[in-house]
């Protein structure tokens, strides 16, 4: 017995399980999820569609973080498109869609300033991760404090 007592049914062409006469496909929904083409998923192809937005998205996102923290958002998307090849604090080359670390990442050269013109750059994720919101006097601090700590620590 059937659930489509009160429909017409025809049997699916792969596995002859009773299926509604409007369907389409003529297969079940199991077979159909086999038989269905799907476009392959190409990885290299989404990385370089996410490389080719990466601005676009670290625009929006600055945006939503200068909302969040109060701070001004005054920078247009061309003042950001072209991510330079190497990190303007460290000079090591910066690669889309690599190690987390190696990543360009929109930077505010002083935080209460916010997004600027002027006042962004891109530099690597590790430099901006390194530099955080803190000033120029604690980022002074924190290397006098490693250059006389012993360093077999």
């Amino acid at each position: 017995m059937n659930n489509f007592t009160h429909c017409k049914t025809r049997s699916c062409g792969d596995c002859g399980t009773p299926i509604v006469e409007w369907n389409k496909s003529g297969y079940c929904k199991a077979c159909r999820n086999r038989h269905r083409p799907l476009p392959p998923y190409d990885m290299a192809y989404a990385a370089g569609y996410r490389g080719r937005r990466q601005a676009e998205i670290a625009r929006s996102n600055a945006r939503q973080r200068a909302k969040r923290d109060g701070v001004p958002f005054e920078i247009t998307a061309d003042g950001i498109r072209n991510i330079p090849d190497g990190c303007q604090c460290c000079g090591k080359v910066m690669v889309r869609g690599g190690e987390w670390h190696e990543q360009p990442s929109l930077d505010k050269i002083v935080p209460q300033k916010g997004y600027v013109p002027g006042n962004t750059a891109w530099i690597c994720r590790r430099c901006n991760q390194a530099k955080g919101n803190a000033t120029l006097d604690e980022l002074r601090l924190i290397v006098s404090y490693l250059e006389v700590s012993p360093s077999d620590c």
